[in-house]
């Protein structure tokens, strides 16, 4: 925990100064994050694709569905 003269004497510093000290802090924070941070390849997922009906047929009309939609 921090005290509260620390809190102040943080307070009171520059910016340059404070930046400085999150720097340092930073730098000493990596070290025990950075093994946590390893990240393990994805295997790709199998999926299959059913087909559907929706009763009827429907035409697309993908000009006028664009231009609808503002694209």
């Amino acid at each position: 925990m921090l005290n509260s003269t620390l809190v102040s004497q943080i307070q009171q510093a520059s910016v340059a100064e404070r930046l400085h000290w999150m720097e340092l802090i930073l730098q000493s924070l990596k070290p025990e994050i950075a093994p946590k941070l390893t990240v393990k390849p994805l295997s790709p997922k199998r999926f299959t694709v059913r087909t559907f009906s929706l009763g009827q047929e429907v035409s697309v009309q993908r000009d006028q569905l664009y231009l609808e939609r503002g694209l």
